[in-house]
């Protein structure tokens, strides 16, 4: 899929993801898989060799995404009340 939605793009491409780490252990497992650069990782599929996966909030608790959205004034969906 990455490679397919990439594909009408020119250069690098990054998809953003709001993964948290602390959220199970097979994310975590993922988020870590690589040494360095656990904040960026290349997409494994030959296709996309210009497309990398960021996940900003990887080292963030819940607490720490409440306290973002807090100070900003920005307000979340309803359901996690």
């Amino acid at each position: 899929m990455d490679a397919f939605t990439a594909a009408r793009y020119r250069g690098k491409v990054a998809f953003l993801t709001g993964i948290r780490a602390s959220e199970s252990l097979m994310r975590f497992r993922a988020c870590v898989n690589k040494l360095n650069e656990n904040y960026i990782n290349a997409v494994t599929d030959p296709r996309a060799r210009n497309v990398n996966l960021c996940k900003p909030l990887f080292d963030w608790e819940e607490n720490d995404v409440f306290r973002f959205f807090y100070d900003r004034g920005i307000k979340y969906c309803s359901l996690y009340d």
